[in-house]
């Protein structure tokens, strides 16, 4: 191995997350803000290795956070947090696998756990590199590796299966998607739900998984209060 690139660490998660920052969700600012600063401190909690990073998105993307180990992560209070603008939700995935998988191999990385998250309260309606089509290939051809899980969080979405519905188009697993409720209470709720999950994927001994939430034992009412 080179001398330049670090040893696989058989434990270490990596954990991408594309955060939904358009117009629809100012009125979510200050709950995304604090859901995201408390999602990372109880990742902080656990004892084991995940590197964070976020992609933070609307009528363009910007990585807020590139693997970044969790002491060093800093708040969204001070990144900054300004919805506004659109919805280039297939172009922020898309970039984000591509400059994941690059720095990953870069740094003799590839074979460890990756968990790409993606949070939006709505849907797509401004990219320009990638439509569903492409973006679903790409998110195929990745699933398809034995340590990817890609996991999808939607609330624009009536129900459970209707959110199952828009994550398979593009290739996410059914197991793997799940609905939230735009309200604050719903943002807060569902990242503290999302860090009992993610916590649980670095500790499995699976590289990869279908069913990240059944894993953990949750349901939609982990993520809507209300759910039936």
């Amino acid at each position: 191995m080179p001398k330049n690139k670090k040893k696989p660490t058989p434990d270490v998660l990596h954990v991408a997350f594309v955060l939904d920052r358009s117009g629809s969700m100012g009125h979510l600012a200050r709950a995304v803000v604090s859901g995201v600063d408390e999602f990372v401190s109880e990742l902080r909690r656990d004892e084991g290795d995940t590197l964070f990073s976020l992609t933070a998105f609307d009528t363009r993307f910007d990585h807020v956070h590139v693997a970044t180990p969790l002491a060093d992560v800093r708040s969204l209070r001070e990144t900054g947090y300004q919805p506004g603008g659109m919805t280039a939700l297939f172009d922020a995935v898309a970039h984000t696998i591509l400059s994941t998988d690059e720095r990953l191999r870069a740094e003799g990385r590839a074979d460890e756990k990756v968990m790409l998250v993606v949070m939006t309260d709505g849907l797509e309606n401004s990219s320009t590199d990638y439509t569903a089509k492409t973006l679903g290939d790409l998110i195929q051809a990745y699933d398809a590796r034995p340590n990817w899980t890609f996991v999808y969080l939607g609330a624009a979405h009536a129900n459970l299966a209707e959110a199952q519905d828009a994550a398979e188009s593009l290739a996410f697993e059914r197991g793997n998607a799940m609905r939230w409720e735009a309200e604050d209470a719903g943002v807060r709720l569902s990242m503290a739900s999302l860090a009992t999950a993610t916590k649980h994927r670095r500790r499995s001994a699976d590289l990869k998984s279908s069913r990240v939430f059944a894993d953990a034992k949750q349901t939609e009412s982990d993520y809507i209060a209300d759910a039936k």
